[in-house]
């Protein structure tokens, strides 16, 4: 699964962890960075709700949370500069706004974040499985999605890109015994002493949904054979028929 994730992203295998959902990888980031008080982070203020309590919860540790003004309920990458100042420690964005498919730039939103020090987050679950992403291209720093929409699986999976200049930034703010390397070797389980998994599966916790995880290797799998560009590519050849006015549908004058 991480493996074709991995492939999917443009990503290392070691840059994925299985998650739940979305909000899970969210939060990863929000309780595994070391927030001070006055940081500031911004949000769009047309995001889809999973977007924003994940940081919301970050104000008791006095982390103030910005809104980022939309241009005709479209993220505005010139209000995004504008609002940016020596306090931004982040930016968290969709990939496609949940309400009307836009797809954001995150490729020139990445340079900007990069340029300015601010650690980028990515809400993928609107675009991933349907659209090509590339996390490196694009200077994301963590993406979190989970795989009950356009990846075809079931609730109750998901994945967390963590970006291999992070790995060893990233705090695990809970853990669990399947963060450690047991070198699939369960023979003597009163070993207290394992090493933490040096790739992102430090921040898995605990056992696998392993029902869910066969429905999302499976999905994932055919996702894969048929290729991302031409399930991007046979949307867009709908979505064009969809937007031309059909003779049928007007009565003649």
């Amino acid at each position: 699964i991480r493996e074709i994730i991995a492939k999917m992203i443009n990503s290392s295998s070691d840059e994925i962890a299985l998650t739940f959902n979305t909000s899970y990888g969210l939060n990863i980031v929000a309780n595994g960075i070391d927030f001070k008080s006055g940081d500031e982070i911004l949000l769009s203020d047309v995001e889809f709700p999973a977007n924003v309590y994940s940081w919301l919860n970050l104000r008791n540790k006095g982390v103030k949370i910005r809104f980022v003004k939309n241009e005709n309920r479209f993220f505005s990458i010139e209000n995004l500069v504008k609002s940016i100042n020596r306090k931004t420690k982040l930016l968290s964005l969709s990939f496609v706004q949940f309400f009307n498919g836009y797809k954001n730039n995150l490729e020139t939103i990445g340079k900007i974040c990069k340029d300015n020090k601010i650690i980028f987050v990515v809400d993928g679950i609107q675009g991933i499985g349907n659209s090509v992403l590339d996390v490196k291209k694009c200077k994301i720093d963590f993406l979190s999605c989970g795989g009950q929409k356009w990846l075809l699986s079931s609730p109750g999976t998901g994945f967390f890109y963590c970006s291999s200049e992070f790995l060893k930034k990233l705090k695990p703010s809970f853990f669990g015994w399947l963060g450690v390397d047991w070198k699939v070797n369960f023979t003597d389980l009163l070993r207290y002493n394992l090493k933490p998994f040096l790739s992102a599966r430090r921040f898995e916790i605990g056992s696998y949904p392993y029902a869910n995880l066969r429905t999302f290797y499976s999905s994932l799998k055919l996702l894969n054979q048929i290729g991302i560009e031409k399930i991007q590519t046979h949307n867009q050849k709908l979505l064009d028929r969809l937007s031309q006015p059909h003779p049928a549908l007007f009565w003649p004058e």
